[in-house]
């Protein structure tokens, strides 16, 4: 196969003829790049322990520390999307499990990201789009905030641009050609995250969009072959799990209203001004690859833009079109698009002109990232912080205090800043609310009596009026038992609520029913605001 070789865009005259002319690229000053990285590594450690894990994070956690045999059992059974995160982060805590050393993981992919994707960038469009899309990934505050997160997306979106820097070197340089290698960083990718199978599909179509005879087959092949051989024991079980209704039953509301939301984060969280400074910048990528078409009458010169289009784009397009369906349309889903996005505006300000107009376009973008970038410090208010959560039931326990959490899944970040508590407090023991068959709080009848009870709920989407309402109905039954709600606190995604017993006499509370579970329709009364009287 003919090598295929693209033009270099960065002052209109270079070209990249040749794989030696990226070659003597390599040549140019590295202090640009590292000063970039430098300045991605600050921002993503900074303030990285700055609040305490939520929900997901904690669930990574809890996962990656089973045992290897359980850790397998549980990704087989219901954990298979992001395999490879879990398996990764399973030898991490063996370095530490604070906030900050389960963190830094996902900054090490994250940072590393950078020196790929600007090497990526220098195959496709030259060297000072490279450094144009390194920069704005560095202060990108999509990638920062996820980057700060101990989820696989910053993994994934590495493997994504190792995986198509793979794609364009096996085709600039047929004689250096790995397609194994190739097709084993696409299945890494995704055992990272399931999604980017739809970054998969993308490089597809960008292959087929290549030059008449320009087309490795053989190698393509060999690709898909590596591909299906280590991707379908993955394929299958997670077309097994998607069949149980609890798989993303917290989810089942997002879907195509989250567009907006998505442009938004993506383009640097920035409001749609950035948005559409942004989308001019790809739109003058896209006219000049439509010229070139049209100019030459073949794809070579416009292929480039023709990937990174599809890249970001066509991932899009699948997602939304079964939003309706499963899995629902969530933005950081497609994180892995987002190196696509910043290539494509870095490419596309080359284009335009006159050349003040590109660099007051630039400078623009570049400045609203850097504003937007630090509201990722700012998520306390946004997400579950449990390690607030913990510490305010901790440092206010008495003894005879219980609790009860709910849903039961909200116990593993109340159980991992419990555990750490060092000295240990004298936390509240566990008590199984509405179920008489179990002993006082948990633990047999010889136990002492429970004087307060902290009841947790956990609650990913806002709470409705109804919820409010079913609310008061279960609040209005343990009053009438003996028990003053004394401390509402309604926190990001938690509710936290300690009752007290009034009298000697007020009933344990197994005998009492779950006030976070649907009354029947008679017992429905006013909102929780006006039920507490405090709140």
């Amino acid at each position: 196969m003919e090598s295929l070789t693209f033009p270099a865009t960065t002052a209109g005259t270079e070209r990249q003829t040749s794989a030696a002319a990226w070659r003597r690229w390599t040549g140019h000053s590295p202090l640009p790049l590292a000063a970039i990285t430098l300045a991605a590594a600050i921002i993503r450690l900074h303030a990285l322990a700055g609040r305490g894990l939520w929900l997901d994070e904690a669930i990574s956690v809890s996962i990656s520390k089973n045992s290897i045999a359980a850790l397998f059992q549980v990704i087989r059974d219901r954990e298979i999307y992001m395999a490879l995160y879990y398996g990764v982060l399973h030898y991490w805590l063996l370095l530490g499990d604070s906030e900050f050393a389960i963190r830094l993981l996902s900054v090490i992919f994250s940072v590393a990201t950078l020196p790929v994707v600007c090497a990526l960038g220098r195959r496709l469009f030259g060297r000072y789009p490279a450094l144009l899309a390194a920069g704005l990934l560095a202060v990108n505050s999509f990638h920062v905030r996820f980057a700060q997160e101990a989820r696989s997306y910053s993994l994934a979106i590495f493997l994504a641009a190792v995986a198509t820097w793979l794609l364009v070197r096996n085709l600039q340089e047929p004689q250096r050609a790995s397609w194994a290698a190739y097709g084993v960083c696409l299945s890494l990718m995704v055992y990272s995250h399931l999604y980017t199978v739809l970054i998969v599909a993308a490089h597809a179509v960008a292959i087929l969009c290549l030059p008449r005879g320009g087309i490795p087959w053989k190698g393509a092949l060999k690709s898909a072959g590596w591909f299906a051989c280590l991707t379908t024991p993955m394929l299958l079980a997670a077309l097994r799990i998607m069949t149980k209704s609890y798989v993303l039953d917290w989810n089942s509301s997002v879907g195509f209203s989250n567009l907006p939301d998505f442009l938004v984060v993506a383009a640097g969280n920035r409001g749609f001004l950035l948005v559409a400074l942004d989308a001019i910048a790809v739109a003058a990528l896209a006219l000049h690859a439509a010229r070139a078409r049209l100019r030459t009458g073949n794809s070579r010169e416009s292929w480039p833009a023709v990937l990174v289009l599809l890249w970001f784009f066509l991932p899009l397009a699948l997602s939304l079109a079964i939003a309706e369906h499963w899995p629902p349309f969530v933005p950081r889903y497609l994180l892995p698009c987002l190196p696509a996005l910043l290539v494509a505006v870095g490419a596309g300000l080359t284009f335009i002109r006159p050349r003040s107009v590109a660099w007051t376009l630039g400078c623009a973008i570049f400045l609203f990232n850097i504003e937007g970038f630090q509201s990722c410090y700012h998520l306390s208010g946004v997400l579950d912080d449990w390690r607030g959560i913990t510490s305010s039931i901790f440092t206010q326990a008495r003894p005879g205090d219980a609790v009860f959490i709910y849903p039961e899944y909200a116990r593993i970040p109340y159980d991992y800043y419990r555990d750490r508590a060092k000295p240990q407090p004298a936390w509240p023991r566990d008590v199984a609310v509405g179920d008489a068959t179990r002993g006082n709080a948990g633990q047999g009848s010889a136990a002492a009596p429970v004087k307060r009870v902290w009841l947790i709920l956990h609650h990913p989407s806002p709470l409705t009026l109804e919820d409010r309402r079913n609310f008061r109905a279960g609040f209005d039954a343990w009053r009438s038992r003996g028990w003053t709600l004394v401390q509402p606190q309604e926190l990001p995604m938690v509710l936290v609520l300690l009752f007290e017993a009034a009298s000697p006499d007020a009933a344990p509370p197994q005998q009492l029913p779950n006030p976070f579970l649907p009354a029947p329709p008679h017992e429905k009364g006013v909102s929780f605001g006006d039920a507490s009287g405090t709140h």
